[in-house]
């Protein structure tokens, strides 16, 4: 089987608070309405949308095939049997799911009840108060094609999918691996959508398996010459931000160059003399997962309060604001872990 050695093991961890941080900067993007009332032509409005496609539509945007890669090699280094690996997904996957869903909508519920702030919270123009069977069903599946109330949870909910279909993902790889591997390249380059499933997830996720089969090592990568992996990389972001509106394939080529990038990085971060904390803050990627996307919606809601939106506040939020929710949720994740250990255990899916 595929041998996950320490040093890959830390390579892992580190690839996963990278593409944390930059999941957390996909949905940093400034509030839609202040945005928009900015100067449309000015050069500095144009520098910040040159920034904010870089940063979170196109370098960022590496962060969840990453994750899904990840998940895939993860569970077919090892032998499994589908009975005792659902088992174990539901308390890693489902469960988590459902209590950080639920918590979400509690909370919302509790914060629309409070007249002064209730207009901030609603989803989707939608009070709790007001839902109807058809509402819970969306919130908590994929009827419709709707994300869960919680949005960022629909990772979840497609790995849950996933590994219900592991068996037969890997069974189709074993028989016919040269044309799945060009029918999934074809998904990826052709944007065509899936019922059920992000056509991302299916892709990186049975790429996760081929990485397995065929003992592909990172060292490969590793051999490419620093300076040239950062050129290329650099150059198609650019690439992604001046022609991917015509051409949408140039941004899927780039969040591939992307990753590999990322898994080279990760390389040469295992040298650096702080790796051990890097793998340390590692640790509360789910933590920081589950709770960023409220806290940086309440944040923006609260600057937009505060400050007049300026091209240089906008900026400052932008960078500043995803910074403060990622430490916020750091120190939260290790006061849970240290007030209830067993609590935190079972909400994080026994991730620690």
């Amino acid at each position: 089987m595929y041998r996950i050695d320490e040093r890959l093991s830390a390579r892992i961890n580190i690839l996963k608070f990278l593409s944390i941080i930059m999941v957390v900067f996909i949905h940093s993007s400034p509030a839609v309405t202040a945005y928009n009332s900015l100067s449309g032509g000015s050069l500095s409005k144009q520098c910040l949308d040159f920034l904010i496609y870089i940063l979170s539509q196109s370098i960022s945007r590496t962060a969840v095939p990453l994750f899904f890669l990840i998940s895939s090699i993860l569970l077919y280094s090892k032998e499994f049997r589908w009975v005792t690996n659902m088992k174990k997904k539901c308390r890693s996957v489902l469960l988590p799911y459902l209590f950080w869903n639920s918590f979400w909508i509690l909370f919302s519920y509790c914060a629309q009840t409070i007249k002064i702030i209730a207009a901030y919270f609603p989803r989707d123009s939608y009070y709790v108060r007001d839902y109807g069977l058809l509402d819970w069903l969306k919130a908590y599946t994929y009827l419709n094609g709707n994300y869960p109330y919680l949005y960022t949870l629909w990772f979840l909910r497609d790995l849950f999918l996933l590994n219900i279909l592991a068996i037969v993902i890997k069974k189709i790889v074993d028989k016919a691996p040269v044309l799945l591997l060009a029918l999934l390249a074809g998904l990826w380059f052709s944007n065509i959508t899936i019922p059920f499933l992000d056509n991302q997830t299916i892709v990186f996720f049975t790429l996760g398996y081929y990485v397995v089969k065929y003992q592909l090592d990172v060292k490969v990568i590793d051999r490419i010459n620093s300076f040239l992996a950062m050129i290329l990389f650099a150059g198609f972001t650019v690439m992604d931000y001046a022609f991917s509106f015509y051409l949408p394939a140039i941004h899927n080529l780039s969040v591939i160059i992307g990753i590999l990038f990322f898994i080279k990085l990760s390389g040469q971060l295992t040298f650096y003399k702080k790796c051990d904390r890097i793998i340390w803050l590692s640790k509360y990627a789910f933590i920081i997962y589950v709770f960023h996307e409220m806290n940086l919606s309440m944040l923006k809601e609260l600057s937009l309060l505060v400050f007049p939106q300026t091209i240089l506040v906008q900026l400052l939020e932008y960078l500043l604001i995803p910074v403060i929710i990622i430490i916020g949720c750091i120190f939260f994740g290790v006061i849970l872990q240290k007030i209830s250990p067993k609590f935190y255990s079972v909400v994080t899916g026994n991730r620690s």
